[in-house]
């Protein structure tokens, strides 16, 4: 079967910027719906089982992706005994991993009370509420995800993301009538399971309808279930470095701080996954010109790539930066309202942190694209176990001595690891595998940092000068204050780089792609 590379990239990015947009923004509505319906408890038990649930995943170790990768060459030899040997060792290992994870869901059941600081809403029965999340997480393994595999490995991810988008779109819109009409959370909650069980056996048959000719059968050699499992071993590493960094977050706060802190948490930090989540679609679209570069161009050619990139990538991630620090308070007053609204410092915190996690994104982009996970693999759990313990300290002594500053602890525990791990580490990987230029690099994302700094320093101050008639001006504040967002910290970094050489080479990468469309 031939491949349609350009065909399928374009259908995957299109899909995949609908399915960010559709699957980010209305779940918005529904958890504002929630929180205004039932309350932010809620909220902070939807979030602390998907925080338990993303590490109980962490039996499926990455086993997929690996698996996916191992189709690539069977699939352009058009070598169907291999593909049905791998599908049929899928479908076993999903099986196995679907029992474990229930066994485990039921062996944490008796430890969940002690896992909530304060009390739970009455109306709600903590163990029967769990159960519906380890449903919804465990329903896809019994003999139904393993055939989704065909859809990655023949770059057909636009299929997955038009079933999901679709299935997702429809089951928050139920969830929203039933909360508006009988505000009941089990009724609320049951259409998860529902939703991902309706997900899969719609991709499932996609599957055996588009590729016919491959089924469970037959079995790999030897050699070829080594390879795989080598593979893994980065994938799992990896895996579980990003469940001790997040997950671990929410279970911590919830906790030694409570449901209602991680519910406000959890509405900051949904902001922030919404912002990446957009910019992650700019990232993912230059992935694959990346790494055919890589392969083809010189290592000059490449680096100067990297630093036109880079230029881009921290423009954005910057004004984005400005923007959360001078619009997160009015946005978050008119949406919560300011009981559910952490203090200015917390809030500054949030800006700094998506700024530390995102700045570096293009030179994640090349380390993917080098390949060198393996090279890399323990940097995340070095920096997971780091960040756990940093959260569990920090968390700890400023509850005590500090509670309405204790969200911070969680919050710099994250900042250090990726400052003073990720990064450092990431980078001489990246940078020894395409030959050196990693202390250039790192002397340019200082100059934006510092210039990121002085474009807040200044939005911030000027949004203050617009009274805070909050009552009288409602969204008008908040317009008022978007206007100087957008145009003063631009205008800031113009100022600062309009000399630079990446400044020059971005805009016209950026003019010459315009004529081209």
């Amino acid at each position: 079967m031939k491949l349609e590379k350009t065909k399928n990239a374009k259908r995957n990015i299109i899909w995949g910027s609908i399915s960010k947009i559709v699957l980010l923004l209305l779940p918005f509505i529904t958890r504002t719906i929630l929180i205004n319906k039932l309350g932010s408890d809620y909220l902070g038990l939807n979030t602390l089982f998907t925080s338990i649930l993303s590490v109980l995943s962490l039996a499926e170790l990455g086993f997929s992706e690996a698996v996916v990768f191992h189709m690539y060459d069977p699939i352009a030899k058009e070598d169907n005994k291999t593909i049905n040997a791998i599908l049929k060792m899928l479908n076993k290992v999903y099986f196995v991993v679907g029992v474990v994870i229930l066994v485990l869901g039921i062996a944490i059941m008796p430890f969940l009370k002690y896992l909530i600081k304060g009390d739970i809403p009455s109306d709600v029965n903590l163990y029967i509420l769990f159960t519906i999340f380890l449903a919804n997480n465990a329903v896809s393994y019994f003999g139904l995800s393993y055939r989704t595999s065909l859809f990655p490995a023949h770059q057909r991810n636009d299929i997955i993301n038009k079933i999901q988008t679709i299935v997702t779109s429809f089951m928050n819109v139920i969830q929203i009538i039933v909360l508006l009409c009988f505000q009941n959370y089990y009724l609320y909650i049951i259409f998860l399971p529902i939703g991902t069980l309706i997900t899969y056996i719609i991709l499932f048959n996609i599957a055996k309808r588009k590729y016919p000719e491959y089924y469970p059968d037959g079995a790999l050699s030897t050699e070829q279930v080594s390879s795989i499992k080598k593979n893994i071993k980065g994938i799992v590493l990896h895996k579980l470095g990003g469940v001790l960094s997040n997950s671990a977050d929410s279970i911590i706060i919830s906790a030694i701080l409570g449901l209602t802190v991680l519910a406000m948490y959890s509405n900051y930090f949904y902001v922030i996954t919404v912002l990446s989540g957009f910019y992650v679609v700019i990232t993912d679209g230059i992935m694959g010109g990346v790494g055919n570069s890589l392969a083809t161009e010189s290592r000059e050619k490449n680096y100067s790539d990297l630093i036109k990139f880079s230029f881009m990538g921290c423009w954005i991630v910057s004004w984005c930066t400005v923007c959360l620090c001078s619009l997160y308070q009015p946005f978050m007053l008119i949406w919560v309202g300011d009981s559910l609204m952490f203090n200015t410092a917390t809030m500054l915190l949030f800006g700094l942190y998506f700024y530390v996690m995102r700045f570096d994104s293009i030179g994640g982009v090349y380390k993917s694209a080098l390949g060198v996970w393996n090279e890399d693999c323990f940097r995340p759990i070095i920096s997971g176990l780091l960040n756990l313990s940093l959260n569990i300290i920090l968390a700890l002594i400023l509850n005590t001595y500090a509670p309405e500053y204790s969200v911070i602890g969680i919050l710099l525990s994250s900042i250090i690891c990726k400052l003073f791990i990720d990064y450092p580490w990431g980078s001489i990987v990246t940078f020894r595998k395409m030959g050196g230029g990693m202390k250039k690099y790192t002397l340019f994302l200082v100059f934006y940092s510092i210039v990121t700094l002085v474009s807040i320093v200044v939005t911030y101050l000027l949004c203050d000068l617009i009274p805070m008639e909050r009552e009288i001006l409602g969204i008008w504040y908040f317009v008022l204050r978007l206007g100087i967002c957008v145009i003063v910290p631009n205008v800031i970094f113009t100022l600062f780089y309009f000399k630079l050489k990446a400044f020059k080479d971005s805009k016209n990468f950026i003019l010459s792609h315009l004529k081209r469309n």
